[in-house]
């Protein structure tokens, strides 16, 4: 999913750029602006359609395995570059585009092959023994009604994490 999410979003910045490059071509009196062109509007549709699928493909291995694959974007926006829009490459970027290639497959090789998943009933157990110490102390957390005070137990962390976001 990944991969298809990679080449999905390839396809959708090489329709921004051939209408970019169409309009290039007019006269200035002939240009319209990028939000009244189509073909513009579907590569954005193509990059948010892309950005999903990546995201969808998290739920199926771990994130170090499937962060690599994103590399394939840069790979396919190379050789897209090159074949389609014409554009000039030069020994630096096929070097470049080698060594993505060969990370993606080595972290491939040797990546974490599972991921812990969680269902919501234990997501919910797991934020709701969370509260905030009034005095900046951090977060407390508790179990079983028992403190468990602050500090840096996976739960502190998290709860951390969420408070700080909610405390902005």
């Amino acid at each position: 999913m990944n991969i298809v999410g990679s080449m999905l979003a390839c396809g959708g910045i090489t329709l921004q750029k051939l209408t970019h490059n169409k309009d290039d071509q007019k006269g200035e009196s002939e240009k319209i602006s990028m939000l009244c062109r189509g073909h513009w509007w579907l590569g954005v549709s193509c990059m948010t359609g892309a950005g999903l699928l990546e995201g969808w493909s998290l739920s199926f291995a771990a994130l170090a395995l499937i962060a690599p694959f994103s590399g394939l974007t840069v790979v396919f926006n190379t050789l897209v570059a090159v074949h389609i829009l014409k554009e000039r490459s030069s020994c630096m970027q096929i070097v470049a585009v080698t060594i993505i290639l060969l990370g993606i497959a080595c972290t491939s090789a040797v990546g974490p092959k599972d991921s812990q998943s969680y269902t919501v009933h234990q997501l919910v157990n797991m934020f709701s023994g969370c509260q905030y110490d009034d005095n900046n102390n951090g977060p407390i957390s508790y179990k079983n009604g028992t403190r468990i005070g602050y500090g840096t137990s996976h739960m502190n962390r998290t709860c951390i994490i969420t408070l700080s976001a909610c405390r902005c």
